[in-house]
């Protein structure tokens, strides 16, 4: 009997979604109402600019609008498509399920400030539970500021499109549709937002914002549209007050199939509030993916202590101080509280807790391609000794319910090499998941330059796998 291949890692967000959180971002910054205050301060500045540590996030949205202008409609039906013409549907006439995994980019540029401003969480104003509204004496300043970020989002694009060698179509909207599409972000700021009904328990309040409600929303449509083939994961970040709640309320109605996590953002598996997350996941026998390489999008206080939390083994609640690391230079980490908040050590006390022994684990992007290439040998530099791909190798022996994905796997011969692995390490036939992460391989793509082909050719570089790898272990994943 034929089974549905699954892509098990991708997403359908677009720039509009990046620029919504970066614009709420920024206002809340230099208004020193970020990420949530109990007292909303007005500026008195005649002119206000972009905080320059909020220059990295300008970046990464910008190289979002690069290739990422289609909504998430037409981002499933171009994977769809592209499926349909690749190697991997040969004789295979049934549509590719996915599981697109939201994301949560708000609180990247928090270095702990959350952590004073949660203590009198139950009597913070109501609007910090609503989408941000611009006070009628702001309209000027904030259509000042809005414009110039506008600028500096224009200038990166500009200056990447001028280097970028592949623009896939049906992805990238061309600069003129980039332009209306930040325009109307900001309109959408200008104007009352319109509140949507997101819970049954009218009482909860959850911290939510432009950007996270408005993809919350196109993912249920989406999902709505297409049931059987679409198994969307919720982002949680514990920083993001009440997200517990909405995450729940969205498991119990079967929009959602899991949840994402992405620690690189600033807090560990270990964090006091991800714990009810866990209990939820195990209710609801849904999964975790977690991303699981030194790459990525990171909090932008790299190099900068930060505060965050932690439980200990013995359940007691610690704020530590660490540095966060970033980049694939594992060896670069040496200060005593330097720390990669992906580390997949970092879920040992997890994957010990008795409690959690049927929570289903998902160590994405088996530790990245880099890590990945070295310990196979294909990288002539010598691997590190604690080399990320050995752990989740290490991991996965020892712990049955854990996982890892192959997305964004795009140097080599990955499927000669993922074969070669097996054979030394049979169980990794049972745990190894195909994933494309569609749409962030489109922002650095090797594999072709014909823009029409590169979701096409990542599929078919893949073709040589078993089956397994492909299905069975995603849906067993999935609880399928």
């Amino acid at each position: 009997m034929k089974k549905n291949f699954v892509d098990i890692h991708c997403h359908y967000f677009n720039g509009k979604f990046a620029f919504r959180e970066l614009l709420e971002i920024s206002w809340r910054k230099v208004n020193g109402n970020y990420p949530y205050n109990r007292d909303e301060k007005k500026m008195r500045f005649e002119f206000i600019s972009l905080p320059s540590e909020l220059k990295a996030i300008t970046e990464y949205v910008a190289s979002f609008f690069s290739t990422l202008g289609a909504s998430a409609e037409a981002n499933y039906q171009h994977e769809q498509n592209a499926f349909k013409q690749s190697k991997l549907n040969k004789n295979h006439s049934l549509p590719l399920i996915t599981s697109p995994l939201m994301m949560d980019i708000y609180f990247v540029a928090d270095k702990g400030d959350y952590l004073d401003k949660t203590k009198g969480i139950n009597e913070l104003p109501d609007h910090q539970y609503t989408p941000i509204e611009i006070a009628q004496d702001e309209q000027e300043m904030f259509s000042s500021f809005a414009k110039e970020l506008k600028k500096e989002v224009l200038s990166v694009i500009r200056e990447k499109q001028s280097y970028s060698k592949m623009q896939p179509e049906g992805i990238d909207t061309g600069l003129h549709d980039t332009e209306q599409a930040l325009d109307d972000v900001i309109m959408e700021f200008e104007q009352t937002a319109k509140e949507e009904r997101i819970g049954s328990n009218e009482n909860e309040r959850v911290q939510l914002t432009r950007g996270f409600r408005k993809q919350l929303k196109e993912i249920n449509e989406l999902k709505s549209k297409h049931p059987e083939t679409l198994f969307p994961f919720f982002a949680v970040d514990p920083r993001r007050v009440g997200v517990a709640h909405l995450l729940e309320e969205n498991l119990k109605n079967g929009a959602f199939a899991g949840v994402k996590l992405y620690p690189p953002q600033g807090y560990l598996p270990t964090h006091p509030d991800l714990y009810p997350i866990y209990d939820l996941c195990l209710k609801y026998n849904v999964p975790i993916t977690a991303h699981c390489s030194p790459g990525g999008f990171h909090t932008i206080h790299k190099e900068k202590e930060m505060k965050t939390e932690r439980l200990d083994k013995h359940g007691h609640r610690k704020t530590i101080e660490v540095i966060p690391a970033q980049g694939y230079n594992l060896s670069k980490c040496a200060h005593e509280k330097c720390i990669y908040f992906a580390d997949p050590d970092n879920w040992i006390q997890i994957l010990e807790d008795k409690r959690y022994k049927n929570l289903r684990i998902n160590l994405a992007h088996f530790g990245g391609e880099e890590q990945f290439a070295k310990y196979i040998g294909r990288d002539k530099q010598k691997a590190e000794k604690e080399n990320w791909t050995a752990k989740i190798i290490k991991l996965i022996k020892k712990y049955d319910n854990l996982y890892t994905d192959l997305s964004f796997h795009i140097d080599g011969d990955v499927a000669e090499d993922i074969n070669n692995l097996m054979l030394q390490h049979s169980f990794l036939k049972d745990r190894l998941m195909f994933g494309t992460d569609f749409i962030m391989i489109l922002l650095n793509y090797k594999l072709t330059r014909e823009k029409d082909k590169a979701l096409i050719d990542y599929f078919n570089h893949f073709e040589g796998l078993s089956e397994p790898l492909f299905s069975t272990n995603a849906l067993r994943f999935l609880g399928k």
